[in-house]
């Protein structure tokens, strides 16, 4: 009895397999088709089941009516009809679709800004919009909250902004790193990143603006030249040429600038002048005049050792060969002559080692120097006269290592750690001569050392509503000739994304100022023949 029910049970389920529709759907080139709709309707059209073709085109129905109507849809074929008997209707060959567009424009907006890991990250080709922009520095003054003053960017709600150039500081002063950013096109930079309070990997403390190059990722070359001209009391202007090479594991970057400058300027000075109790009235006109021709010239060289590992190293120069300044000073207490005369150059090597499970480490190295040699004579009101010329110079050399890592814990927190070490040394010398007249000259030849190593450790998270939060302390030992100090710098950041339009940061960040090279020289400067710079 059980061995018959058995063999019954076996024959239903054998009944029940044999009740599908079966086929298989190509092409008019005889390869499948995946993702084709197939509907099953009786003749009458009533609906009855309905399947999607494999990868390999084919496709089960679980029914099987004794007539029946198939109905294959796909959005790149025409829809096919045919009428079946049987569970296998074989091959059905698809007709591609002809689709005629007319006047179809497709319209799509690059995001303006987004939050990523607390810091805001601006498309700066977004940004410029149909704008006059001509180089990165410009775009950078079209940053929301960002303005120029006097060759400085400032940053709204903070004391001072740092730029720096693919998430590492660098030993070039402000000035430098302009120059570089105004002979950057505006196509080789990725995005700008703003952080109110920079993370201590970034080795910069307060506000800092990270400007993000592009990495190569295609094979192509690109280059551009352009040239500008300007008149403000004198002819002036320059022109700037740069090339790229890529391809996707290396890059080739070459930009040269040549820039003649001339410029002109008025100062009038007004003084009550108090000198043993007496006051004396000093008025006079300075007419300052200035020519010179810069260069500027980097290279850069990117190789991806993998998707994940970077490795690039960048070689930057500014040379000034001749450049000439005078200054006329005309007033009812003396008339004098200026004439001045400086050679600079400026060498800048950085290598830098970025690999994908965390671990960065670099390097950088500037060295400047600064000649110069100038001549004053001064006819005072009373009949007297002073002369004498000056010949001084300064050498710096920077150097400036690091090393962060960054792990991933439990529950999506974050632990980052690492190390800096910033050397620099300095000689500045000035050396008087053929000094006539009552006019108190002293000569002057120092070198400083200024040395700064830190420490850090930092905490954060960031969750997948693009709100984020960090803590961090970083602890430093500085000093520069006689001066030590150590010191503790806490930093913590905030930033809560209530909608795609609306954010609000937290910041704390702290910071101290040290003397700087000039602050601890004691030479003085002569302007004119009654203006005098006492360092």
């Amino acid at each position: 009895m059980k061995v018959g029910i058995g063999i019954l049970l076996l024959f239903f389920v054998a009944s029940l397999q044999a009740q599908n529709i079966t086929g298989k759907v190509t092409d008019n080139k005889n390869r499948p088709v995946d993702g084709a709709t197939i509907v099953l309707q009786a003749i009458d059209s009533t609906y009855i089941n309905a399947s999607i073709s494999n990868v390999d085109g084919t496709f089960v129905l679980d029914s099987l009516p004794e007539e029946y109507r198939l109905i294959i849809q796909h959005l790149l074929y025409k829809t096919k009809e045919i009428i079946g008997k049987g569970k296998d209707v074989g091959l059905i060959r698809l007709d591609p679709q002809d689709y005629v567009l007319e006047e179809v424009v497709i319209k799509a907006e690059r995001p303006f800004v987004k939050v990523e890991e607390g810091r805001l990250g601006y498309d700066l080709s977004v940004l410029a919009g149909d704008g006059v922009v001509n180089n990165a520095y410009e775009a950078l003054t079209k940053l929301p909250g960002v303005t120029e003053s006097k060759g400085a960017l400032t940053l709204a709600g903070t004391g001072n902004l740092t730029v720096i150039l693919n998430g590492k500081p660098t030993t070039m002063d402000t000035g430098q790193l302009e120059t570089l950013l105004r002979n950057t096109p505006l196509d080789r930079v990725e995005k700008a990143e703003v952080m109110y309070s920079a993370p201590p990997e970034y080795h910069v403390r307060g506000a800092v603006i990270n400007v993000v190059l592009k990495r190569s990722n295609d094979y192509s070359f690109q280059g551009e030249v352009n040239a500008d001209y300007t008149n403000q009391y004198f002819n002036s202007g320059g022109a700037n040429g740069n090339f790229r090479l890529s391809t996707p594991k290396m890059a080739f970057d070459v930009m040269y600038g040549a820039n003649d400058v001339k410029k002109m300027e008025y100062m009038n000075l007004y003084s009550k002048h108090t000198l043993k109790n007496q006051v004396y009235d000093i008025r006079q006109n300075e007419q300052l005049r200035m020519k010179y021709w810069n260069h500027n010239l980097r290279t850069a060289f990117e190789y991806n050792l993998n998707d994940k590992d970077h490795l690039n190293i960048a070689y930057t120069g500014s040379f000034t060969p001749d450049q000439y300044s005078n200054s006329l000073t005309s007033g009812n207490y003396q008339a004098s002559n200026v004439d001045k005369y400086v050679e600079t150059r400026m060498h800048n090597v950085t290598l830098q080692y970025h690999s994908g499970v965390g671990f960065d480490v670099g390097g950088d190295y500037t060295h400047y120097t600064s000649d110069n040699n100038q001549t004053l004579l001064a006819d005072y009101a009373d009949g007297g006269q002073s002369s004498f010329s000056i010949i001084g110079g300064q050498k710096i050399d920077r150097y400036s290592i690091y090393a962060d890592r960054k792990r991933h814990l439990a529950k999506e927190w974050n632990l980052g750690y690492g190390i800096s070490y910033r050397f620099a040394k300095d000689r500045d010398f000035q050396t008087y001569d053929k000094v006539t007249g009552d006019i108190p000259t002293e000569n002057t030849d120092s070198r400083l050392r200024e040395q700064t190593a830190n420490f850090y450790v930092s905490l954060s998270r960031n969750y997948a509503t693009g709100t984020s939060v960090s803590v961090s302390a970083t602890g430093e030992y500085y000093t520069i000739g006689s001066y030590r100090k150590w010191a503790v710098y806490p930093q913590a950041s905030l930033t809560y994304v209530k909608s795609p339009k609306h954010l609000f940061q937290l910041s704390l960040s702290t910071d101290k100022t040290y003397p700087g090279y000039w602050d601890m020289q004691s030479s003085v400067s002569h302007l004119n023949g009654y203006t005098e710079l006492w360092g």
